[in-house]
């Protein structure tokens, strides 16, 4: 029996990629149903932002992404998206990466500021595997198999984890914690390792050890399963006309998946849709200030009530619209880290390292780096190698350089956010420490807060560099040890106190990628349809 009754009424509190595809997939389910969609921003998109700035002096657009910006691999949420947007014709937005493109080299920055590819060749292996990054790791590796398994294994730190199975977190803080640092902008020594890498736990219980779990499976591969069970449905319920095998086969030759005007032209395309949907009514501007468990909102003042309440904010958030103490004391548990991104380009084709070309590097925890630098993208390189997904024809494209700055995460949890001022001049300081850009070469360097700037126009010549930063205040949920427990202890809670009139979606539940907050709210629609 469905928890929402026939003709019933459902708000959902948040418009960004979580709350508007969960609407989407409900709607295709049950359209008799009433969506009432609440969203304090006055567009949609949440934490995905494309900021479109128009060049006066040249006419053209300059494209600056804001939050996500690509997608990497076959998913099925992926899939998913890939397919919404056919169904609602913007299938032409979706762009994809080659494998031979050079957007899928990656790279790492040493302790001395060299950048260091990780392997994607025979002669990139042999240049990683003869850099410092390796030091140790060799005979790392060589003991783990001999290394006692946990009889109970329980939840650790991903340094931990490392230092317990290979007997050195060498891996961990060289190799794994830049990866952590692009992802999760959190600290290998809090985070958690089942929250994060659940399979490297699996692999340590089914065979005692990741390396002989790693063998095994390579061993005894079996041919690639159908389509999941997700797919089926999905296919069935929502898109009969669409064939996902095939879909999926063709997506899984390309590693990185972006849109072509920005990733948030997805949820735009969605809120789009569902404005246009008789009994959806999408308010943006609109804040919620009270909500309780049994389908009752308050919204600018005004209380109103419904058959069921689909939250997709962040849980600090949520802590401050409910009243229950051991339920807001388990919401306010859960750490966020804040995040300085700084949006760089020019059409000088000097930001991104001659022989570094790529989709970008990121920072080891093991360097010292005062400049509290997580990684940088090479956005120019990732848009130039693009291709059409679904005719694979490439788009003529002017010469320029793009590269996006990421500081913060976990260095400002420990060592304080500074002033805004602090973290542009740190941004010059990438620019030409790091990344060796003469900053001297351009006639003017233009600077933008976007969070006040009013007008999307600039002017900006051949000869000039645009900075265009946002300071992300609690941007990123921290999956630390002990977080999956406590996301137990919240689900219980709220089951116990709303009895089926309220559910929670977004990266507040342990899984952060927009792929995954897509499949999360199909999986919740079907459930409560």
């Amino acid at each position: 029996m469905s928890i929402i009754p026939k003709n019933g009424k459902v708000a959902v509190v948040g418009g960004g990629v979580s709350g508007l595809t969960f609407s989407y997939f409900l709607l295709k389910l049950r359209p008799d149903v009433h969506i009432s969609i609440y969203e304090k921003n006055k567009r949609p998109g949440g934490w995905i932002s494309t900021e479109v700035l128009k060049n006066t002096h040249d006419g053209k657009d300059i494209v600056l992404e804001k939050g996500p910006r690509t997608l990497r691999g076959v998913s099925d949420g992926t899939l998913l998206i890939v397919d919404i947007l056919k169904q609602l014709g913007y299938g032409d937005q979706v762009e994809v990466m080659k494998l031979s493109s050079d957007a899928n080299r990656k790279w790492l920055l040493d302790p001395s500021n060299n950048l260091v590819q990780t392997p994607n060749s025979l002669s990139s292996f042999v240049k990683f595997m003869t850099s410092d990054v390796t030091n140790g790791l060799i005979k790392s590796v060589l003991k783990e198999p001999f290394q006692k398994a946990a009889s109970d294994p329980k939840d650790e730190s991903i340094r931990d984890f490392f230092a317990r199975r290979f007997g050195s977190s060498v891996l961990a803080e060289n190799v794994l914690s830049a990866v952590m640092h692009g992802v999760y902008s959190g600290d290998i020594g809090k985070l958690s390792v089942r929250a994060t890498l659940p399979r490297l736990q699996q692999l340590e219980k089914e065979h005692g050890s990741i390396l002989k779990g790693v063998f095994h499976q390579i061993k005894s591969k079996k041919p690639e399963k159908s389509l999941s069970l997700q797919l089926v449905l999905y296919q069935s319920r929502i898109s009969p006309q669409t064939d996902m095998s095939s879909l999926s086969d063709k997506l899984k030759k390309f590693p990185i998946m972006r849109l072509h005007d920005g990733l948030q032209t997805f949820p735009l395309v969605l809120s789009e849709y569902l404005q246009r949907q008789k009994n959806v009514d999408v308010h943006y501007g609109a804040a919620v200030e009270k909500c309780n468990f049994q389908g009752r909102l308050t919204v600018d003042g005004e209380s109103k009530k419904f058959d069921h309440i689909r939250y997709t904010l962040s849980t600090l958030k949520l802590a401050e619209l409910i009243k229950n103490d051991e339920l807001s004391n388990i919401l306010k548990s859960f750490e966020h880290t804040t995040i300085f991104l700084a949006n760089i380009y020019t059409k000088r084709r000097c930001l991104i390292p001659k022989d570094g070309s790529g989709f970008g590097f990121l920072v080891p925890i093991r360097n010292k780096n005062p400049e509290s630098l997580l990684g940088v993208i090479y956005d120019s390189d990732c848009e130039l190698d693009a291709v059409t997904f679904f005719d694979e024809t490439t788009r003529p494209k002017a010469p320029f350089h793009k590269v996006t700055l990421m500081m913060g995460g976990h260095f400002f949890s420990s060592r304080g956010v500074p002033s805004n001022q602090i973290n542009i001049a740190t941004a010059r300081k990438v620019l030409s420490d790091i990344l060796h850009v003469d900053l001297s070469q351009f006639h003017k360097i233009i600077v933008r807060d976007e969070a006040k700037e009013t007008s999307k126009e600039v002017d900006l010549t051949d000869d000039d560099l645009l900075i265009s930063y946002n300071l992300h205040e609690n941007c990123i949920p921290q999956y630390n040890v002990g977080f999956l427990e406590n996301v137990d202890k919240m689900k219980t809670l709220i089951g116990r106190e709303s009895d089926g009139h309220f559910s929670m979606g977004g990266t507040a539940l342990g899984k952060l990628g927009v792929p995954d907050c897509v499949m999360n709210g199909f999986e919740d629609a079907l459930r409560l349809a």
